[in-house]
């Protein structure tokens, strides 16, 4: 299986540049999660049943309303937990799965940027309190 961006930049190191309270292995867990509440939330209209069509029992379900609805919840919280600029870079890379270093003409600050948006992730997601 091919890599993501987001594992190709954990692989290199990237990850390394945020506080130390973080450890890159909290950044990648933060990320991976944050990619699964927007995969789990983004489909919304399956588990309804349309109920004009008739039901057949033993069908494979995707997942229940509610906790999809809880993913929603806990996605959109965590993408206000970043501010602006670092869950759009956080959008592009985990979950657009692209590229961003030619964007960025300084690509130490953007690797701390990123770590920065990824301890947001970190404490929202694990509630890991760490001193400034």
């Amino acid at each position: 299986m091919a890599k993501t961006v987001f594992e190709k930049y954990y692989g290199k190191g990237w990850l390394k540049f945020g506080r130390k309270f973080y450890t890159a292995e909290d950044r990648l867990w933060a990320g991976r999660f944050f990619y699964a509440d927007y995969e789990k939330s983004r489909n919304m209209s399956e588990g309804v049943r349309d109920i004009s069509k008739p039901f057949v029992d033993g069908g494979m379900k995707t997942g229940s309303v509610e906790s999809k609805l809880t993913a929603k919840d806990r996605f959109r919280k965590a993408c206000l937990s970043m501010d602006l600029k670092e869950r759009e870079m956080v959008i592009k890379i985990v979950i657009e799965n692209k590229e961003i270093g030619s964007c960025y003409a300084n690509l130490k600050e953007m690797k701390k940027r990123l770590c920065s948006a990824l301890d947001c992730l970190a404490f929202y997601y694990a509630g890991k309190r760490y001193e400034k």
